[in-house]
């Protein structure tokens, strides 16, 4: 599900998570799609303070739309 040295911080019911993986964050799916954020990037800072202080619905939100924004750059 996520990479060696990684820890998930939230795992939602539709197979999401959220995982600080060494140099930044992760927005993923267990199906293996996944978005990796810089530390110190704009992502990653908002997806860490949604962790800090967001419900577990809004967290799950920003997370399914990081990851479709990251796939939108692409």
């Amino acid at each position: 599900m996520s990479a060696p040295n990684s820890n998930v911080l939230a795992l939602f019911h539709d197979g999401h998570y959220l995982a600080e993986i060494p140099g930044g964050m992760r927005a993923a799916h267990q199906d293996g799609r996944r978005a990796d954020f810089k530390t110190g990037s704009q992502t990653a800072i908002e997806l860490q303070a949604a962790y800090a202080a967001d419900s577990m619905e809004d967290l799950r939100a920003k997370v399914v739309n990081a990851m479709l924004a990251a796939r939108g750059a692409q």
